[in-house]
């Protein structure tokens, strides 16, 4: 099952909030500022019970189309 994480990362000294995506293992990685993307996309992956090994392929299609 996978769940939203939030992170704060800095750039070029700024703070920035990032979510991304984890699961039973650990962080995947972190793709969007915003909060109902990644809720969004967690929905989707857990509803479609797709596999670990997908998830970075979903994520890019989702982002680029």
């Amino acid at each position: 099952m996978y769940r939203v994480e939030k992170e704060q990362i800095e750039i070029e000294g700024s703070t920035l909030t990032v979510y991304g995506i984890a699961d039973e293992k650990g962080f995947i990685f972190d793709f969007t500022t915003e909060l109902q993307k990644a809720e969004e996309t967690v929905t989707l992956l857990n509803e479609n019970n797709v596999e670990h090994c997908h998830v970075a392929d979903i994520i890019e299609d989702i982002i680029y189309t």
